[in-house]
């Protein structure tokens, strides 16, 4: 079922795109919290699907069209969902106001470049039980440069740490392959990027 119905939306998505005016309109296509664990598939191990701190469970297909946007080329800048807010303002012309989406920041420069540097040097992710929340919510928290990834576990407490330039299916632990000083550094660095929040 799962594959039948992204098969249905990357057909109704072809057809919306040959509808759509591209020199005028810009269309944003996000997917939604990484695959369902029940349809994990390569290259993403068991596990690492929807509400996991892992790729699988977070990384999910962004795709924008319109004008200016280069057609068919692939961005390797870390965005959030958050960053269409303000790069939808760019695009318009509009200052992003403090306190709207104050997380938000703008991509518009890698629409036409899709090779150049990115606003973030990090993305953070964070589950916690929330409201109406049914069965078992695993809270985490994790963070990401371009090429490594801490995560740390609440109940039971651990971390996790990985090389995504070298493992980016989440597979080899440094913390436990690499003990050691340099190892400890990146963890720190990374710890020490985490938000803090009043």
């Amino acid at each position: 079922q799962h594959i039948a119905m992204v098969e249905a939306l990357d057909r109704h998505l072809g057809q919306l795109l040959a509808a759509v005016d591209l020199n005028e309109t810009y269309v944003f296509v996000i997917g939604d919290n990484g695959s369902p664990n029940g349809t994990i598939s390569a290259p993403w191990p068991m596990g690492h699907g929807k509400r996991t701190p892992y790729e699988g469970g977070v990384r999910v297909p962004f795709i924008v069209a319109g004008p200016g946007v280069t057609a068919g080329a692939e961005c390797r800048s870390l965005i959030h969902v958050t960053d269409v807010f303000a790069t939808i303002l760019d695009l318009v012309g509009q200052p992003l106001s403090s306190t709207i989406a104050e997380d938000s920041v703008s991509f518009a420069g890698q629409l036409a470049q899709p090779y150049s540097p990115g606003g973030r040097d990090h993305l953070y992710i964070r589950q916690a039980p929330f409201p109406g929340a049914t069965g078992y919510i695993p809270e985490f928290r994790a963070i990401r440069s371009l090429r490594f990834k801490l995560i740390q576990f609440s109940n039971p407490s651990r971390e996790e740490l990985y090389d995504l330039s070298v493992d980016p299916n989440e597979t080899q632990d440094l913390l436990v392959l690499l003990p050691g000083t340099a190892t400890t550094a990146i963890r720190d660095q990374l710890a020490a990027a985490f938000p803090s929040f009043p």
